[in-house]
């Protein structure tokens, strides 16, 4: 499956199953709109495109009530001639933004408190609140929270912890997962070496492992498995790996079905 013309793909995708879709993010390449491409998911042809709610849409999700999605814009423009490099760090617009799937209007836009705190990854709780993580691309002598609560209607509310914590993070949220079952959020950062896990219902911060070139988590439901970049799967419940695939390289997301 390739992007249409003037467009590439900008990150991830979502199966609705009760529409039949495969819903990914893209960017127009020259004007550099994000844009929520519809598929069918069969034949994959293109069914419609509607605007993502603003710049570099990363990761999307369904929310629980079926009738629109969430979407991480990153605020980041790209050009695919220019490979990874970062067109507008001084002028850029993160926000997460609710796409009303049928209508396709964007119908509730929030943005983070500082302009340089790129909103990348999301998992949804089964409440409909919104857990988001974030890149910062400003001066490294500066910390920002890193990960976000937001609840329609409201404005992100940083997760609690020490402001000195956040540097752990080395200004990098790689994935985050939510189980719902077990009131627990896990979040991962491959550049700072560290899976965090926060309380879901106050947010108050649990613990906090080392685990070095961690990016992959997902929720078992029992607990959560964390992948890293050396091959080596670990459970939250567990001090020592599950297993470690030597030949193989985990990047930065995980899937748990």
């Amino acid at each position: 499956m390739n992007a249409e013309d003037g467009f590439h793909f900008y990150g991830h995708g979502v199966f609705d199953e009760t529409r039949n879709l495969l819903i990914t993010t893209e960017n127009h390449i020259e004007n550099a709109k994000g844009y929520l491409v519809f598929r069918d998911a069969t034949s994959f042809e293109v069914v419609k495109r509607v605007e993502s709610g603003g710049i570099g849409p990363h990761q999307l999700a369904l929310m629980p009530d079926g009738e629109h999605i969430v979407v991480a814009n990153g605020g980041i423009k790209t050009h695919p001639e220019k490979g990874r490099e970062k067109l507008n760090l001084d002028t850029m617009v993160p926000n997460l933004s609710y796409v009303h799937l049928n209508s396709g209007k964007v119908v509730e836009t929030v943005a983070p408190p500082h302009f340089q705190l790129s909103l990348r990854h999301l998992a949804v709780a089964k409440s409909g609140e919104v857990i988001v993580g974030a890149q910062y691309q400003g001066n490294y002598r500066y910390t920002w929270p890193l990960v976000f609560s937001h609840k329609r209607g409201g404005e992100l509310k940083p997760l609690g912890a020490e402001p000195d914590f956040w540097l752990a993070f080395n200004q990098y949220i790689a994935s985050i997962s939510i189980n719902d079952k077990e009131n627990r959020i896990a979040v991962t950062s491959p550049r700072g070496g560290v899976v965090a896990f926060w309380q879901l219902d106050n947010h108050h911060l649990i613990n906090h492992k080392r685990f070095a070139d961690c990016a992959g988590v997902a929720n078992t439901h029992e607990s959560f498995i964390v992948t890293n970049g050396k091959g080596q799967v670990v459970s939250s419940n567990e001090k020592l790996p599950l297993f470690q695939l030597q030949a193989l390289r985990f990047d930065n997301h995980l899937i748990y079905s």
